[in-house]
């Protein structure tokens, strides 16, 4: 059984809590909600932290969110209509439901998806875990199932690592246990701990198992250990030349060690790969924040809102347009001063009193320092 779901957020996100589900048909202001779960039809387990994209039926992206605990996910603020509800995970197979609201909520949808076929005979990285899979004796499979439930559905993390181990002492070279058994001691606070079983992960799959790397990369970012990670990233690009994910990583960490333009071209192959996903427009926001790139940043903040109108970073989108546009108003102001006192000296007039030049004028204004990019890897 493959466990390919997402596993980098574990290492950023503390297990939600199940939401209530609201009494009166969740109703906004300015629309309807749809909620349920996203769940694996073999064991019904949820899957936690995965992308769920709304379109509208030509494909026209409407929001994006990612499910909670045991699955949980929900929309607000949708107007009447039919949608689509899209999921693609990875070593699953993509799935589309379509859902209408009209005049009332949403609500309970059960999303299920299916595990994609194993394919012996491809020569891609997961076609060689698939095969590792195979070679799984039962019980150590049996206790990795539980040691799954106890992580994802009971956030016992404690109990994950105990049956991870088991299934590791049946089977020494489950490198996907020793990755799990990271992702839980990362969502303790252990983070010696969680770094030691993760790179075990990469070791034994001699650096084929990318969801190990995706996950050490992320600790070593919220470490600010920011040219290890970028090192490892660049192994993660190398490894799996399709996924987004390992551009994307590797974006953070070139923006941590300020390399700008790298990080900006690794965070526009990601969008490429991945365009519905909202934070890497957050992650290109920040880098044109430390270019002064008003006109790129005004792009990224409202394809944010376009494509994630009720996400967790809405706040801080809104903030950075309002002084992103008290910027613009800056600059605007200090060109026009530029201009009249060129007039002016042309004119044989001394503006500003003595020794007034263009440099008491900054040539871009001040625009505040904003919070990092919200540090997210699905």
């Amino acid at each position: 059984m493959l466990v390919r779901q997402k596993l980098g957020l574990l290492l950023l996100l503390a297990a939600a809590s199940l939401p209530g589900y609201a009494q009166q048909g969740s109703q906004s202001g300015s629309g309807f909600s749809i909620d349920g779960s996203v769940r694996d039809t073999s064991d019904q387990h949820g899957l936690e932290n995965v992308r769920i994209n709304l379109k509208q039926p030509d494909g026209s992206p409407v929001s994006s969110t990612l499910t909670k605990a045991n699955g949980v996910f929900e929309f607000t603020g949708i107007a009447n209509g039919e949608y689509l509800l899209e999921v693609n995970v990875q070593d699953y197979e993509p799935l589309q439901q379509s859902v209408e609201i009209s005049n009332s909520a949403r609500r309970g949808l059960s999303l299920l998806v299916t595990r994609a076929s194993i394919l012996l005979n491809s020569n891609t990285s997961s076609s060689v875990i698939s095969a590792h899979q195979l070679s799984v004796p039962r019980k150590a499979q049996d206790e990795f199932n539980k040691g799954m439930t106890l992580l994802y559905n009971k956030s016992d993390y404690r109990g994950a690592i105990a049956e991870f181990q088991r299934a590791i002492k049946d089977f020494p070279s489950y490198y996907e246990a020793y990755a799990l058994i990271g992702a839980a001691y990362q969502s303790l606070g252990e983070i010696p701990e969680a770094e030691e079983a993760l790179r075990k992960s990469v070791e034994l799959s001699t650096g084929k198992y990318t969801e190990a790397m995706y996950l050490l990369s992320a600790l070593l970012l919220n470490a600010k250990r920011y040219a290890e990670a970028a090192t490892l990233a660049r192994k993660c690009v190398e490894a799996d030349a399709v996924s987004w994910q390992g551009p994307f990583e590797l974006a953070r960490a070139l923006f941590g060690l300020q390399q700008y333009d790298e990080a900006e071209k690794n965070a526009d192959l990601a969008r490429e790969k991945n365009p519905g996903f909202p934070d890497i427009h957050i992650l290109l926001a920040n880098i044109h924040i430390a270019r002064r790139d008003l006109n790129s940043l005004a792009a990224d903040l409202d394809t944010y809102l376009r494509i994630s109108p009720n996400g967790p970073d809405v706040d801080w989108v809104r903030d950075t347009q309002e002084r992103m546009q008290e910027a613009r108003k800056q600059q605007e102001e200090i060109e026009a001063r530029k201009k009249a006192r060129g007039k002016a000296i042309a004119g044989g007039q001394n503006l500003g009193g003595a020794g007034a030049s263009d440099s008491d004028d900054p040539d871009e204004p001040d625009l505040p320092p904003l919070p990092p990019p919200t540090p997210t890897n699905p």
